[in-house]
């Protein structure tokens, strides 16, 4: 419990000083007093970034970064931070995984983050949509078909290979196998993936 009320309490640390770094960023200059323009826009910038770098640097002991947390949280303003942070991250931390080898994707597939989904592909490069599979060997496909996210599990499989929509999870399941298994529930999804199989 310990342990668990210490991370709350740095995620929403976390969290706090991204809403502030970002309305630092976005803040208009005419709204601050006595400076122009243009250094009101290199001051904001350069607090914004170091506020972002403060909060970076508080990375879990799931190894969870800004954006891990920024999906997690059930926010309106999910989209606005997301675009801040990813203006911040290198493709390699955007590809990056936690301690239980999940990347950013299989936050959004636990959390039914379309939107925010969309925004990532861009950013996500294709060894990272056809490989990370995590800690039970499920990628993002599986979780999203699992949870019966039909949109989520479209936009996956309209981004992967062939191969990638063939993982296996330590149980030797693909996600197609996983969709049949809930049949009654996934029968649309069990149809789309059997389409992209065969294509």
């Amino acid at each position: 419990d310990l342990i668990d009320n210490t991370i709350d309490k740095l995620e929403d640390e976390v969290w706090e000083e991204m809403l502030t770094a970002h309305r630092i960023y976005s803040q208009n200059p005419l709204e601050t007093r006595g400076f122009s323009v243009v250094d009101c826009t290199e001051r904001n910038h350069k607090e914004g970034n170091a506020l972002y770098k403060k909060a970076f640097d508080k990375v879990d002991y799931s190894y969870n970064n800004p954006l891990h947390i920024a999906i997690r949280k059930n926010d309106v303003r999910n989209i606005s931070i997301c675009k801040y942070i990813l203006t911040h991250m290198t493709i390699e931390d955007i590809n990056s995984t936690d301690c239980n080898c999940e990347t950013v994707l299989h936050e959004c597939a636990y959390n039914n983050q379309l939107a925010i989904c969309q925004l990532l592909m861009s950013y996500m490069n294709t060894n990272t949509l056809n490989t990370k599979n995590n800690f039970i060997a499920h990628t993002h496909l599986h979780i999203a078909v699992k949870h019966g996210y039909k949109e989520m599990v479209e936009l996956f499989v309209s981004n992967m290979t062939k191969e990638g929509l063939n993982i296996k999870t330590f149980g030797g399941e693909t996600a197609h196998c996983i969709a049949k298994r809930y049949e009654i529930e996934r029968n649309s999804i069990t149809d789309m993936l059997t389409k992209a199989l065969n294509q």
